[in-house]
């Protein structure tokens, strides 16, 4: 599981204030995964990423036609 954006930028009393930002444990720099040729782009908060893969977003995006149900379906597992 991962923390919550406020918390990494706020918890000074976890970070190893030594370390460089990207060898620290709880950093503000974000995971960005840049993928040649896309049809979407998917930003979600790791309360989604915690309980459904990356792959499943896709697939339940490609299948629904309509973005906005697909969002709230992907929306609705995280109340599962």
């Amino acid at each position: 599981m991962g923390l919550m954006p406020t918390r990494v930028l706020g918890d000074t009393h976890i970070k190893q204030i030594k370390l460089p930002r990207k060898k620290d444990s709880l950093s503000p720099v974000p995971e960005i995964n840049i993928i040649r040729n896309a049809s979407f782009a998917i930003l979600v908060t790791d309360g989604i990423t915690d309980i459904i893969s990356s792959n499943d977003m896709c697939e339940i995006i490609k299948n629904k036609k309509c973005i906005f149900k697909a969002a709230n379906k992907i929306s609705k597992l995280q109340t599962i």
